[in-house]
């Protein structure tokens, strides 16, 4: 037979489990896909956007190291493939976005896939992230 304490002590792991949890899925940040040319004709040229907005009392540290890999879709093609630190369109901007021209050179749904590292930091710690997104432009 199981006694008060052995419950008592299991309710308070399970507890501290659960607030590790909780813990685990706070958001440090979103990345915004918004701004880019949802739809082009064969042979126009748009634009892919990525916006980094950090999550509150959270940045984007500007000096650490930052990529954005870039990896076009057969239909489409980017005038840079890798983006860093030089090619933020908002330079100062709490969220920064990074812009690259795309042309249409097939129809379809065309996707583009950004394998995007950096750090998020407050005034206390300071985290690498990796994250992967795809744009999808639409050729007619």
């Amino acid at each position: 037979m199981r006694t008060a304490a052995w419950w008592m002590a299991a309710g308070l792991w399970l507890a501290a489990g659960s607030t590790a949890v909780q813990a685990a899925e706070e958001v440090h940040f979103t990345v915004d896909t918004a701004r880019s040319t949802p739809e082009l004709k064969v042979g126009d040229k748009g634009v892919l956007s990525m916006v980094i907005n950090p999550g509150p009392g959270k940045k984007v540290h500007d000096q650490a190291p930052l990529s954005i890999a870039l990896k076009p879709g057969k239909g489409v093609t980017l005038a840079k493939a890798k983006l860093g630190h030089a090619d933020v369109a908002n330079k100062g901007a709490k969220s920064p976005e990074f812009t690259v021209e795309v042309t249409a050179t097939a129809p379809g749904a065309q996707t583009t896939e950004a394998e995007m590292q950096f750090f998020i930091c407050t005034d206390k710690w300071c985290e690498r992230m990796q994250h992967r997104v795809t744009i999808t432009t639409t050729v007619k």
